[in-house]
């Protein structure tokens, strides 16, 4: 009787679990459609240029989850994009470190403000989109699986000395608690800091769908966005 009542709680399970990732499944195609018909797809390439501009040859923090090796240094995005395609544990640093040694205290240049929109659905996405992202629009959105990444890039890199570290921090709380008045479903997560890695762009997904981004509008100079924040 025991081993018939824990087949079928087994078999409940897994039914909830097919379900739950057939519906984000369709969830991702679904806030990929609404991009597609309101925003230019922009490829991972020229996302990256966008990002990086003439930093692009300098070396970046690939970061590779399942790898014994987890930090690969490496300075052409090229490599870095090919490594990544077939992979769903890939993620970069928007971010340049001295020495490439990954930590707060060698933050040396940010590239971009990325606000981390967890659990997004198609109706948190048309919502932000009907409201103009509160009033600041992110220069890139990437629709990243689950949920979706706000890339607010800079027009040149931020040289992170230690009294801007806070101020660009505080920036993105502001973002964040501003964005997540437009939500219903998703929240901001509060937990990434200025120096996250994010999901490569091209890569795969958890569910092997391909993270894409798109063109909302121009990067920004920093101390107009800040002065928006304030």
């Amino acid at each position: 009787m025991q081993t018939a009542t824990a087949t079928a709680t087994t078999t409940t399970q897994s039914r909830t679990s097919a379900r739950k990732v057939a519906r984000m499944r369709a969830d991702f195609l679904a806030k990929n459609n609404m991009l597609t018909k309101r925003y230019p797809q922009v490829s991972p390439l020229d996302y990256y240029l966008t990002m990086f501009g003439r930093d692009v040859d300098e070396e970046h923090v690939l970061l590779l989850l399942q790898d014994k090796q987890k930090y690969h240094k490496l300075s052409d995005i090229d490599e870095i994009l090919t490594i990544a395609q077939q992979r769903s544990d890939a993620f970069i640093f928007p971010a340049a470190f001295y020495h490439s040694y990954v930590n707060m205290d060698t933050l040396q240049k940010i590239y971009a403000i990325t606000i981390d929109l967890d659990g997004v659905s198609p109706r948190d996405l048309a919502n932000l989109m009907t409201h103009n992202y509160t009033g600041v629009r992110p220069s890139r959105i990437v629709n990243s699986g689950h949920g979706v990444h706000l890339v607010y890039m800079f027009t040149a890199p931020i040289e992170c000395y230690n009294y801007i570290k806070p101020i660009i921090a505080r920036m993105a709380k502001i973002l964040k608690a501003r964005l997540s008045t437009l939500l219903q479903d998703g929240h901001a997560d509060y937990k990434t800091s200025i120096m996250h890695s994010y999901r490569v762009v091209g890569s795969l997904t958890k569910l092997g769908q391909i993270a894409t981004a798109f063109a909302v509008d121009d990067p920004w100079e920093v101390t107009r966005l800040a002065n928006l924040l304030h």
